[in-house]
């Protein structure tokens, strides 16, 4: 039998699991608008050049949020949801990644290789949580 208590553990991972799925899509389309905008250059309009660096600040700042997001989630996890605690710190791993594949992409490291690991890492990012929405519902 399933007490009140297990039952808010429950929905309250589920609630921060959606929110990291529904965030993390929000950043890939953030990240796709920087890449397909390319980093501008002197030559660039002003305006054009602020508002890339605007979104910028943009994609960092919900980088940061899906990073503290995570580590939530495994915390909760560890305390609540033992069998989960793998899964959920392996999103947040996915997730340190890609923000490592981000910074050498912005820096010009090896751009196009650095940018699909990291789209790769937000894919696997989604599926992770995907798969530990399906085992919470198990629960």
């Amino acid at each position: 039998m399933v007490n009140s208590s297990q039952k808010a553990a429950k929905l309250y991972l589920v609630n921060k699991v959606r929110l990291m799925t529904m965030i993390l899509s929000l950043q890939f389309v953030v990240g796709m608008i920087l890449n397909t905008m390319g980093q501008p250059d002197s030559s660039t309009k002003h305006s054009i050049n602020v508002l890339w660096h605007y979104i910028l600040i943009l994609h960092i700042i919900i980088g940061i949020s899906l990073l503290a997001i995570a580590a939530v989630i495994v915390v909760f996890s560890v305390k609540h949801y033992k069998q989960l605690t793998v899964p959920m710190a392996l999103a947040a791993v996915f997730i340190v990644l890609a923000i490592i594949f981000g910074s050498l992409t912005a820096n010009h490291f090896h751009a196009e290789l650095m940018s699909f690991f990291m789209a790769l890492c937000f894919l696997a990012t989604i599926s992770v949580y995907g798969i530990a929405l399906g085992k919470i519902a198990d629960y």
